[in-house]
């Protein structure tokens, strides 16, 4: 795995098997983009981070957990999770901008409780049993 902060600009890039990220109480004045292979991933933007750029995340077939928990992002987030029994939460964080979310096959939970989002949301949810809490 490999993480990289360049002007600005954080770039996570998993590999094939597990990976594990938590930014937590950070400042990153640009944007996020966030690669992750297969596997069992779980990328984590938690409590007093902001972001002053857009947010983009996609992971791999797996069971996957993609969180913003407590956080304030300036532009837009979207999050792509592969196929599998996947958790993406958008919980009491501030975005600016819209939020997209696409799950593959699984059953999915998708949470976006007492989030504020100055956009649309659009979710696209797998088959499966999927459940969203808005």
């Amino acid at each position: 795995m490999a993480v990289e902060l360049v002007g600005g600009k954080l770039d996570v890039t998993g590999g094939g098997g597990n990976d594990v990220v938590t930014v937590l109480a950070s400042n990153v004045s640009g944007s996020v983009k966030a690669s992750l292979g297969e596997g069992l991933n779980v990328l984590s933007f938690r409590i007093g981070s902001s972001f002053g750029g857009s947010i983009g995340a996609t992971s791999g077939s797996g069971d996957d957990v993609l969180t913003l928990d407590a956080v304030a992002v300036a532009k837009n987030v979207k999050f792509t999770a592969g196929e599998g029994q996947n958790l993406v939460e958008v919980t009491q964080s501030n975005v600016a901008g819209k939020v997209e979310i696409r799950t593959g096959n699984g059953d999915d939970t998708i949470d976006l409780t007492n989030s504020p989002i100055g956009g649309a949301v659009t979710i696209a949810a797998g088959g499966g049993t999927n459940g969203i809490t808005p």
